[in-house]
């Protein structure tokens, strides 16, 4: 079975093209990224174990989707000791305003945590409950 022409040129144009992706940048690469610290929240609220919320409201990017991660950080207190720990969390499905929030779980009232931010956007952190 022979070849056409127009086979040749159509399998030149897909190597070409394999070729530009190969040594094109990506565009990721040019996307700022912002860590952010919050403040420390001290929990309060009683002996037993609870768990606490807490919202990252970007500066700008409202409306959409945004690329955050979030972890906790809990510094826990105890016969004098004291130590800081990641918890265990859930950051919650974004729905879409922007704001991304997370639960963090199994805290005592003299807990306190700060929460990391990593992400295309810079905000604020406000504890919710």
């Amino acid at each position: 079975m022979a070849v056409n022409n127009t086979e040749k040129r159509l399998m030149m144009l897909e190597n070409e093209l394999k070729a530009l992706k190969a040594i094109c940048p990506i565009a990721g690469k040019l996307a700022k990224m912002y860590v952010e610290t919050s403040q420390s929240f001290t929990i309060g609220g009683g002996t037993t174990f609870h768990a606490a919320r807490f919202r990252f409201t970007p500066n700008y990017g409202l409306g959409q989707y945004n690329l955050i991660t979030m972890t906790p950080i809990v510094t826990s207190t105890y016969a004098g000791s004291t130590w800081d720990t990641i918890p265990t969390f859930e950051v919650l499905p974004q729905d879409g305003s922007g704001a991304v929030e997370m639960i963090v779980f199994n805290l005592i009232d003299t807990d306190i945590v700060k929460i990391i931010a990593s992400g295309t956007l810079p905000g604020t952190f406000t504890r919710i409950s």
